[in-house]
């Protein structure tokens, strides 16, 4: 949520420009809710690929210390991870972009 908080502020003069040529707030939400969307997908990404990383690592210690393998990764749990965290990503994006949204498109261009 401060990430996109964050790009709102910084892009407050931006919004103000799409806001003058014609844009909706229906259309400037949709911006920052795809962005918090494609946010919670990539960090979900990296997430499961450090998760099959430590998998692989711990897996393999443990196989040889104790004979036995304890971490489980499977297909499902990738899958509920990655859409956990788009799903919090899009809920955490639902603050700023609605602020966007309702940026005075002059009070907007003159921000500085």
């Amino acid at each position: 949520m401060v990430v996109l908080y964050i790009s709102v502020v910084e892009r407050t003069k931006e919004i103000g420009i799409l806001r003058a040529i014609g844009a909706r707030k229906k259309d400037v939400k949709r911006i920052f809710f795809s962005e918090s969307a494609l946010l919670g997908l990539f960090s979900g990404l990296i997430a499961v690929t450090a998760g099959i990383l430590i998998s692989g690592v711990g897996n393999s210690i443990l196989s040889k210390s104790f004979g036995a393998e304890l971490i489980n990764l499977t297909g499902q749990y990738m899958v509920f991870g990655i859409a956990v965290s788009m799903i919090v990503s899009i809920i955490a994006g639902l603050m700023p972009s609605s602020k966007a949204a309702k940026l005075d498109p002059m009070e907007s261009l003159r921000f500085e």
